[in-house]
């Protein structure tokens, strides 16, 4: 945003550009900016990067503190970063090919932090903002991981598609998502353990929008709780052709818990497993804090 206040927006879905108050139809945005960049603006430094969301000091296996959300991204990093490696040289533990579908919410700024290996994919949703996208987004990534990108046949999936742990790689997903963005696209989860969408779907539990308390505080951003790691016995069924994988759930309270849980999810990549992570309802990011708001005043101002 410009020093004064005023903001710029250039969409690309159709010739305009808005200079609050005025509007500037038939303008391309892509002449807008090449024209701005002509103008010489001056460069501002990059923002230090923050560390607050990289938690690499924080201890293991402590077994009595309580979830903290640098914990669990410091163990979703230890995970995706091959942490959990076999020692014993006889399987490929460590060389998984992960992709991270992050919701919107804090899980933006928090998993921004995380330090990944190169060959990691990083899917977000920051444009539209829509809460509830990466729960569809984890299937649809997940069957196309177990197809190796071919159609998806109602077959069930193939004996090709499932890991080998001798191989020395095995593609892997894992979404991160927050309780009440997971409630509005829960039923994704039956389509997921339905078709075998082996992964992981991560979800944390705050108790609300952490992210609409940043922007507007109120009762409304407290949701019902759920007993999220209950739904995958509601979901699930006998083992069917349609159903070739196994799906499994668990409650992390406290840090011991989720590398309990980080073990097994390590060593079992043809499963489907829901962590719920519960954490304070006020442990947010300071990014996501500034950012909720400087949004929040601005859509008071034009409301």
């Amino acid at each position: 945003m410009p020093q004064d206040g005023i903001i710029i927006y250039a969409s690309q879905e159709r010739p305009s550009v808005h200079i609050a108050p005025a509007d500037y139809h038939l303008l391309a945005a892509v002449t807008f900016l090449k024209a701005l960049r002509q103008v010489g603006l001056p460069k501002r430094p990059a923002p230090p990067r923050s560390t607050e969301s990289v938690p690499h000091a924080i201890k293991r296996g402590d077994g009595v503190e309580k979830l903290t959300r640098s914990k669990v991204y410091a163990e979703v990093e230890r995970l995706v970063g091959g942490g959990y490696a076999s020692t014993d040289g006889k399987n490929g533990f460590g060389k998984d090919s992960w992709g991270l579908v992050v919701e919107v919410g804090d899980s933006w700024f928090s998993a921004i932090g995380v330090h990944l290996p190169q060959s990691t994919g990083f899917e977000m949703q920051f444009l539209y903002g829509s809460i509830g996208w990466s729960v569809g987004a984890y299937l649809g990534y997940a069957l196309g991981i177990a197809s190796g990108g071919k159609p998806l046949s109602l077959s069930g999936a193939s004996p090709q598609a499932k890991s080998d742990q001798n191989n020395t790689k095995r593609n892997r997903v894992m979404a991160i998502v927050g309780d009440g963005s997971f409630q509005v696209g829960a039923q994704e989860l039956s389509t997921a353990i339905r078709y075998g969408a082996a992964g992981v779907m991560m979800v944390v539990n705050n108790g609300g929008y952490a992210i609409e308390d940043q922007l507007h505080d109120g009762p409304y951003n407290r949701i019902q709780n759920w007993r999220f790691a209950d739904l995958v016995s509601l979901f699930s069924s006998a083992p069917t052709a349609l159903n070739p994988a196994h799906a499994w759930s668990a409650v992390c309270h406290t840090g011991a818990d989720l590398e309990r849980v980080m073990e097994r999810v390590h060593g079992d990549p043809d499963g489907l497993a829901l962590i719920e992570v519960v954490i304070p309802t006020d442990d947010v990011t300071k990014e996501l804090a500034e950012w909720g708001g400087k949004v929040g005043a601005y859509t008071k101002r034009v409301g």
